[in-house]
């Protein structure tokens, strides 16, 4: 769960900490698809986050879609545009930072550069 007010366990890293998106449970290789229309912004193998696809979308909205298998989906590059539904990547195991949790997309969302809850977002 999303959880920028209260610290919550992380089982990989020993400690206690806030946690900026939700965890998507799915089996590794399931298509991540993005959740709105926008253009790929950034594509990143992020150290603790692994495998990372950012989704710039209208109105300030940014998607993050963490914890990617390496592989992407075909076409996803930074300046590409991406439809709603459309593959991003697959869910993969690169996330170092969450490694010993199941398998798992992590999804955040950030509205001005500030962390929202992406769950009542999501349709």
């Amino acid at each position: 769960n999303y959880s920028m007010d209260a610290l919550v366990y992380s089982d990989t890293m020993k400690d206690y900490r806030v946690h900026s998106g939700i965890d998507i449970a799915s089996p590794v290789g399931s298509e991540v698809i993005a959740f709105t229309d926008g253009v790929v912004s950034a594509v990143s193998d992020d150290y603790f986050n692994g495998m990372t696809v950012v989704i710039t979308h209208e109105q300030g909205v940014v998607s993050y879609y963490m914890n990617l298998d390496p592989t992407l989906a075909e076409g996803i590059e930074v300046g590409a545009e991406v439809l709603a539904g459309q593959p991003v990547g697959y869910v993969g195991t690169t996330a170092r930072i969450e490694a010993l949790e199941p398998a798992h997309l992590h999804f955040e969302m950030r509205v001005n550069g500030s962390h929202i809850d992406p769950l009542p977002e999501l349709p």
